[in-house]
């Protein structure tokens, strides 16, 4: 999942996901520089039983679609 600047998004999307998921599936967020605290609630939010299928990437400066 894709995410710059869209931290509540970024959260309501993740707890969606983990609400339909028993846990069988990894996800992926790729944040593209973001400058609110999407990182931070995203790190935070990672499901702890499962965070070996939790995979979350940042990159320092904005590249655009390099993340999707």
């Amino acid at each position: 999942m894709p995410a710059y600047n869209e931290a509540a998004a970024t959260l309501d999307a993740l707890e969606s996901h983990l609400a339909r998921h028993d846990g069988d599936a990894e996800i992926i967020v790729v944040d593209d520089g973001s400058v609110d605290d999407t990182a931070a609630i995203v790190e935070a939010r990672a499901p702890a039983p499962r965070r070996d299928a939790f995979r979350f990437f940042a990159r320092a400066a904005p590249f655009g679609s390099l993340a999707r």
